[in-house]
């Protein structure tokens, strides 16, 4: 057969004591199948952390020496979850045998002795899973992927201050997830998305916050809030349920800037102190003072992994001034942007969008910002 044929062929990984039944098997199944074989848990796992390419379907007896076939398919629906799984076992296996498959998701439980016949028919019906799976995933995917892109763009035109400051937190947080080896995808969206529970607050409250202004007690009580909005609005939203609980975490155990988080999720913890410290340093505190006003709300590692963060950032880039025609996607504000009303369009530390660039556009063609120039942090690229 032609390689790139074979290599097209699905994969699967047969898992049983007996050799000369996993020997059988493969002889069936050549042509149809690229089998891999493996006589217990042990090799198996080891197969499947060497592979150079997924396996589709993995098939496993149930009862084999040292960690048994729920043990293993247990193993890999964690480490592996796009893989199907299913399991040969014999009649005295059974009742333990079904109780995995309603509790492990298990795709088809084979009792033995089955022919080769039946065991191919269940494996092309494992591929068709897997495959299934795969495009339900990739759609539900782009569609999350475009919700999320939606939401942030209003944010971005509806309340440019907390937009321009949740790209300020998603950079900082995003240095200590990496820090500390939090989840980057929750910590990056929940920076952003924890912005859209600010569309609620009172006009003016923006502009304080990010100027270092005294609150009020009202004010804070407001912001406190800000986290469990957030999380609300995108309620609805699949796979977004550990970013939820991230944002809702991420609110304070008492109204006011720099104090503990509500939850105990790392994520949580990382969102809520990257807020504070970006409220600090826009309010002009140096680094020191930055974590001198977090140390007694934040723990040791996570203020070790900030302080580490502010003092990469220390080095302040380079600011490059250029007309607004040469603007483009990617580049990121330097100073807020006002219009020509003086009322803020884009905030500073703010990465330029397609939306964003085509709104500027057509605010610089109709006359209606205060300069044709804008300062953006780096040296662009030509």
């Amino acid at each position: 057969m032609i390689g790139s044929e074979a290599e097209a062929l699905p994969r699967v990984l047969l898992v049983d004591d007996e050799q000369r039944l996993l020997d059988g098997l493969r002889r069936q199944l050549h042509g149809t199948f690229t089998v891999a074989m493996a006589t217990d848990a042990t090799a198996a796992i080891a197969q499947l952390e060497a592979a150079t390419a997924p396996f589709e379907v993995v098939l496993s007896d149930m009862r084999m020496p040292g960690m048994d076939g729920v043990g293993l398919l247990t193993e890999v629906a964690r480490r592996w979850p796009d893989m199907v799984r299913m399991m040969l076992t014999g009649q005295a296996d059974l009742p333990q045998a079904a109780a995995a498959v309603n509790s492990g998701g298990i795709f088809r439980l084979l009792l033995k002795p089955s022919s080769p016949e039946d065991i191919r028919a269940a494996l092309h019906a494992a591929v068709g899973q897997h495959r299934l799976q795969l495009a339900e995933r990739e759609l539900l995917e782009q569609t999350l992927s475009g919700a999320v892109a939606a939401l942030v763009d209003t944010l971005a035109l509806a309340a440019p201050a907390a937009f321009s400051r949740g790209q300020r937190v998603q950079r900082l947080a995003l240095e200590l997830a990496e820090r500390t080896g939090a989840d980057t995808w929750v910590v990056r969206l929940g920076a952003l998305l924890g912005q859209l529970g600010a569309t609620a607050l009172p006009p003016g409250l923006d502009a304080a916050l990010d100027g270092g202004q005294p609150l009020s007690r009202e004010d804070l009580a407001l912001l406190a809030e800000v986290p469990v909005r957030s999380a609300k609005l995108i309620g609805d939203l699949p796979r977004l349920e550990r970013v939820r609980e991230a944002l809702r975490g991420s609110a304070p155990q008492s109204p006011g800037l720099a104090v503990a988080a509500r939850g105990d999720l790392l994520e949580a913890r990382i969102l809520r102190a990257a807020h504070d410290a970006e409220l600090a340093t826009s309010a002009g505190l140096l680094a020191d003072q930055v974590l001198d006003r977090l140390g007694g709300c934040t723990e040791p590692a996570l203020l070790a992994a900030l302080r580490d963060a502010l003092a990469a950032g220390s080095t302040a880039a380079p600011v490059t001034t250029l007309r607004l025609v040469a603007l483009r996607i990617g580049m990121v504000l330097a100073d807020d942007l006002p219009d020509a009303a003086g009322r803020l369009l884009v905030g500073r530390g703010t990465t330029v969008s397609e939306a964003m660039l085509d709104r500027l556009t057509t605010f610089r063609e109709r006359g209606l910002l205060l300069a044709d120039t804008v300062s953006v942090v780096g040296a662009p690229r030509d």
